[in-house]
């Protein structure tokens, strides 16, 4: 489909912005279940070098420097 085709434009944009933010990025594995439906997936997160303090705030993962 065209979002398949499209994972790799979209992929390279991406990493193209995170090569000018920083060199942190944050994988969730996850996975979701409905009834007897199990779905597994992988979350690919690039945020901003600032948003990281906040996020693992809200998340209550102590940073290294703290």
């Amino acid at each position: 489909g065209l979002a398949m085709g499209m994972a790799g434009a979209v992929l390279s944009y991406g990493l193209l912005q995170f090569g000018q933010m920083g060199d942190d990025a944050l994988l969730i594995d996850t996975t979701f279940l409905e009834g007897d439906h199990e779905v597994e997936g992988k979350f690919f997160l690039i945020p901003d070098p600032d948003s990281f303090a906040k996020i693992f705030q809200a998340l209550g993962v102590p940073l290294e420097n703290d």
